[in-house]
């Protein structure tokens, strides 16, 4: 009798070790669990970079030497990139105002892209055109909160924006004053010829005249 109180209270023993050991392997099982959650729940996804546009800003004038004048509207001016050829263009506004604009995304990160620009030649009366170039630099740089922003320079130098500045002359001739004599150049041509026939026959009746005397 006394034995089996032992046997029994040592499988007691062995049951409640199994349910302490059970019950631990069940918590620490929810602990990691609910930790995996909880850490994912935190876990911070990677974004590209937002697109960027990077205004390129023309300011065209006109000196006008005479009195008629004209604006700073109407003029053509072109970006031309270096390596791809590629061109954009603007029209200046009638107060001279021209802007280009370029879109950069992610994938120009790292990159520098350079550009030639310069004033078109359309051919208008009585202007001499600002023949100047300026090289136009924009390199793609990440900030330290991962946003996407650009390095300018203008002519080499370092500018927070670009602007460049044209200025053209426009010099109108006088008009020819106005004699109120519209008469065709080619009557007035061919009086002046019949006049010098004249002369030439009067001279020729004059000496033979003089011969028969």
């Amino acid at each position: 009798m006394k034995r089996c109180g032992t046997l029994m209270k040592l499988a007691l023993l062995v049951c409640a070790a199994i349910a302490v050991v059970t019950a631990t392997y069940t918590s620490l099982a929810y602990i990691t669990a609910r930790s995996n959650k909880l850490h994912n729940s935190f876990r911070v996804e990677y974004l590209p970079p937002q697109d960027i546009c990077v205004p390129v800003t023309i300011q065209k004038s006109v000196v006008n030497l005479s009195e008629a004048g004209i604006g700073p509207g109407g003029f053509d001016f072109q970006l031309i990139n270096e390596e791809t050829g590629e061109t954009a263009a603007a029209t200046s506004s009638d107060d001279g105002l021209a802007v280009i604009e370029l879109t950069f995304g992610a994938e120009d990160v790292g990159k520098t892209f350079r550009y030639r620009l310069y004033e078109l030649n359309n051919g208008r009366e009585h202007v001499t055109y600002d023949d100047t170039v300026y090289d136009v630099s924009i390199s793609l740089v990440l900030n330290e909160i991962h946003e996407m922003s650009a390095e300018l320079k203008l002519d080499g130098q370092p500018v927070t924006q670009i602007v460049a500045v044209y200025q053209n002359q426009y010099d109108e001739p006088l008009p020819l004053p106005n004699t109120g004599d519209h008469a065709h150049l080619l009557v007035w041509t061919a009086m002046l010829m019949l006049s010098g026939m004249g002369l030439v026959m009067l001279n020729r009746n004059r000496a033979f005249f003089w011969r028969q005397q």
